[in-house]
This record gives structure tokens, C-alpha cells and sequence, in this order.
């Protein structure tokens, strides 16, 4: 089972993109796996535009078990992090593919090969993605109000 961050890392190292930041390089690795940042909102929220660009605007539940993610508030430049559930699922290829363009679309990579993290950073602040980050968070309260239900019910007997 590959994570996602793996799989982009890998595509990175595939495309041969490199990536700076005010003149400093980073490694794949740091840019999605990073502990203290990490693009991973941003791929994301790609994500869930695809999806949602996919599905012709109407929104199912469909849409947000491809991605496959959870949103969480943080105090970084995004705003929010991410939990991205692995690959290995019953549409582990289907979402790869989708990481995959979200990637292809947020970075470029295709087009050019050094990726200025700064100027991917402001397109992602310009936007700010509003719906996708809406229905992380819709998607992320549905998760634990079903595993909440899920949950067996205790009473106390008097």
C-alpha cells in the first residue's frame, strides 16, 4: 500500500521537477512530507476540484471517498492540513490518477520543470479554493459523525 505523498514524491523524481523557494531547493520529500509544511492542502484541494469538475458539478459522497481525505484547522499558510487515506483501497488506481493530475495541475511540472513554490503558494492564496475547503470540512464532520454512530452505546444503569 503507497501513500500519496509517496506516490507524488515518485512523480516528482519521475518528472525530474525540482523545486525552490526564494532561491533555496527543496527536496520532493520536504515539499509532501514535510512535518512542519507541507503542500499536501493545496494538492487536495485540487483534488477535490477535479473531482467535483469531474462529476459535472453535482457533488455526491462519491466524490469525497476518491479523495479520500480529511481537513483538520492549522496555523500554517494554508490555513488547514490534511490526513489522505493510502492507496491500497478498492479505488487505490482511480484516486492515484486523480492525485496525479491534481499535482500536474497545482505545480506544472509537465510544462516546467523547476517549480517556484512561492508563486504556487500565491495562485493557491488568490483562489483560496472556498468549495473545496467546504467540503473537506463537510466531508471530515460526516466521517466522525458516522464513526461516532458507529460506536456502541453505553447507558448507565442507575
Amino acid at each position: 500500500m503507497i501513500s500519496v505523498e509517496r506516490l507524488l514524491i515518485n512523480l516528482a523524481a519521475t518528472n525530474e521537477a525540482t523545486f525552490t523557494a526564494g532561491g533555496v531547493p527543496y527536496l520532493a520529500a520536504e515539499i509532501f512530507g514535510g512535518k512542519e509544511f507541507s503542500f499536501m492542502p493545496a494538492v487536495v484541494a485540487q483534488a477535490v476540484r477535479i473531482a467535483r469538475e469531474l462529476s459535472v458539478g453535482i457533488e455526491s459522497d462519491f466524490d469525497m471517498e476518491l479523495v479520500g481525505a480529511k481537513s483538520f484547522p492549522a496555523n500554517d499558510g494554508f490555513e488547514f492540513t490534511v490526513s489522505v487515506r493510502p492507496l491500497g483501497d478498492d479505488v487505490g488506481v482511480l484516486r492515484g490518477l486523480l492525485f496525479q493530475q491534481a499535482a500536474d495541475r497545482l505545480f506544472g511540472w509537465n510544462e516546467d520543470k523547476v517549480i517556484d513554490l512561492m508563486t504556487v503558494f500565491a495562485r493557491f492564496r488568490d483562489d483560496g479554493y472556498e468549495r473545496e475547503r467546504q467540503s473537506l470540512d463537510s466531508y471530515t464532520a460526516a466521517l466522525a459523525a458516522r464513526a461516532e454512530a458507529q460506536q456502541p452505546q453505553t447507558s448507565m444503569a442507575a
